[in-house]
């Protein structure tokens, strides 16, 4: 809880202040300017659009259980943090650990995977968003499908193409 805190805090002290250094200077004395000048607009269609198609292709990525279509989702210095687990830093090694766990369980498959998303800041070529999911998997292919719901805290961040990758996820298992 205490790293969740720090990186949030972090991230958004990076993006405030980022922020604060790229905005319009507004006259000395003249208040209603440096109000219009500090507040940020908001998402263009276009972010909102790209935030959505990385979405839909987490969702069809996740179903599809393949390591190659989950890498193309992630920055190549991307952060995982998974419970239990290690931070995974960088695409390959999150990679390399999914194909590892594919092998460890050539069986196993995600039968849904439902993401709720409850909130989405975007700052500039940064967002970042928390959500609820709810997913299915089983263990082997007769295998009965196991259910869970869990809370994620993702970063994305945009690509020069106007495309969004995540930067870093968080998640762990919520209590119903």
């Amino acid at each position: 809880m205490k790293l969740a805190v720090v990186a949030v805090a972090a991230f958004l002290a990076g993006g405030v202040t980022g922020w604060l250094v790229r905005r319009p200077a507004a006259a000395p004395g003249n208040r209603s300017q440096q109000v219009k000048a500090a507040a940020p607009a908001g998402p263009s269609a276009a972010d909102l659009a790209g935030i959505d198609q990385l979405h839909q292709e987490d969702i069809s990525a996740t179903l599809s259980g393949d390591p190659a279509e989950l890498a193309k989702l992630w920055t190549d210095d991307a952060v995982r943090l998974e419970p239990g687990g290690p931070a995974e830093v960088g695409k390959k090694t999150i990679e390399a650990n999914d194909w590892k766990d594919r092998a460890a369980h050539p069986g196993a498959a995600m039968v849904s995977y439902k993401p709720h998303f409850e909130a989405l800041h975007v700052l500039g070529d940064w967002a970042y968003e928390w959500d609820y999911f709810d997913a299915s998997f089983r263990n082997s292919p007769k295998g009965k499908a196991q259910s869970f719901r869990a809370k994620a805290l993702r970063v994305l961040q945009k690509q020069k193409d106007g495309s969004w990758k995540f930067a870093a996820v968080m998640w762990n298992l919520a209590r119903p």
